[in-house]
């Protein structure tokens, strides 16, 4: 489906095929100056298309990395805030515990010593003293 074909990359390589087929019979016509003109032009194309590429591909590194600075600003703040879960159970009297890389149960940073408490991730309303804490 020649029509349905749109990628300039495509049409590049037809225009080029078809130029190739045409080609032999401009070898023939072409002069010396005729041949260098064609070898400039073509050369003048090819430059100005990889400044084109080189002007996208520094746009997308920006993109990139303002997208790396977004995920880094996010996960501060996700550690802030378990930071502040940990802290809180912790004042309510519950230990929650972390899981490690490999699958177990390791309690919290900075909750040694508290009551021991449902691991995090599960919900409970054992209370110590008068307190009562729901986790999800």
């Amino acid at each position: 489906d020649d029509a349905a074909v749109t990628s300039p990359a495509v049409q590049d390589v037809k225009a080029g095929a078809e130029a190739e087929e045409q080609g032999e019979d401009l070898d023939l016509c072409l002069d010396l100056k005729g041949k260098q003109k064609l070898a400039e032009d073509l050369v003048d194309y090819l430059v100005s298309r990889a400044e084109l590429c080189e002007k996208e591909l520094a746009a997308e590194k920006r993109s990139n990395r303002a997208l790396e600075m977004s995920l880094e600003m996010e996960k501060t703040k996700v550690a802030q805030l378990q930071q502040q879960l940990f802290l809180f159970a912790h004042q309510a009297g519950y230990q929650l515990t972390m899981e490690a890389e490999d699958g177990t149960a390791v309690p919290a940073a900075g909750t040694a010593g508290a009551h021991a408490g449902p691991p995090l991730g599960q919900a409970s309303t054992k209370p110590t003293g008068t307190n009562q804490m729901q986790l999800q």
